[in-house]
């Protein structure tokens, strides 16, 4: 799906709470590590934390897109996540 993720995601797994992420190139995380992004560092804190849920935060940011660009994306490809 072009996202920034060093993972694949299908069909959201039982007791698995998804956040998507959608944004420019400050939600990609432009000039730093993966594991250093905003979505990486959220999921951490969220599962370190609340032991009852298991959460995956999506990281769809794409360098340079305006925001009606990240509304189609979230129309196309959004509810398939």
């Amino acid at each position: 799906m072009g996202l920034r993720e060093d993972r694949e995601y299908g069909p959201k797994p039982k007791g698995t709470f998804r956040i998507l992420t959608i944004g420019d190139s400050f939600t990609y995380g432009w000039g730093v590590e993966l594991s250093d992004t905003y979505e990486r560092r959220l999921e951490q804190l969220l599962n370190a934390r609340l032991i009852d849920r298991h959460y995956e935060v999506i990281n769809a940011g794409v360098p340079g897109y305006s925001t009606a660009q990240e509304l189609q994306w979230l129309k196309m490809i959004g509810p398939h996540l």
